[in-house]
């Protein structure tokens, strides 16, 4: 295995050891703290719900999301993500008849994760394409977006929120 495989295998049981931290921290907490959690989480899956369910059925008619909304999807699940993350890293110290091992683990795995949903995000916001302009060819309205180096995609434009499907790609 490579080092990128490793790097993604181990980012993905971190994120794992997360997940599992914060549904802990929901079937066994109480109170205030839980119910913030299941605010932040129901948040979180509100958001991932409309970027990957809507993407999905919007793909299905073929759309797909325009630059402007995905970057706010986008954004939106990258905040969420660390808060729901550093709620349960800080509740689980609170649970009942845990032991001081089991919590420091919990709060190390979802810190470690907190880190990995951050880098990740960064890497996705300096090297992603998050812009797209309208423009017109052979006397339609296209939306271009940069899909790499020296590299437009031209779609069928639809509205401000989606696209329609691949017209054109221009390379250099």
């Amino acid at each position: 295995m490579d080092w990128f495989t490793c790097l993604i295998l181990g980012g993905l049981a971190i994120l794992c050891g997360g997940v599992l931290l914060c549904l802990h921290c929901l079937l066994f907490g109480r109170g205030r703290s839980r119910r913030q959690l299941a605010w932040l989480t129901l948040a979180l899956g509100g958001v991932l719900l409309v970027q990957y369910g809507g993407g999905a059925v919007l793909a299905r008619y073929g759309l797909g999301w325009r630059a402007l909304p995905e970057l706010f999807l986008t954004l939106a699940g990258g905040l969420l993500v660390p808060a729901v993350l550093a709620k349960s890293s800080r509740m689980i110290w609170e649970l009942p008849g845990e032991e001081e091992a089991a919590a420091a683990l919990g709060s190390l795995c979802g810190a470690l994760a907190i880190v990995a949903v951050l880098g990740w995000g960064a890497l996705g916001l300096l090297f992603g394409s998050w812009t797209d302009r309208v423009s017109e060819w052979e006397g339609q309205k296209v939306v271009l977006q940069d899909a790499g180096i020296f590299r437009i995609t031209g779609y069928r434009y639809v509205n401000a929120l989606v696209h329609g499907e691949e017209l054109f790609t221009w390379k250099d």
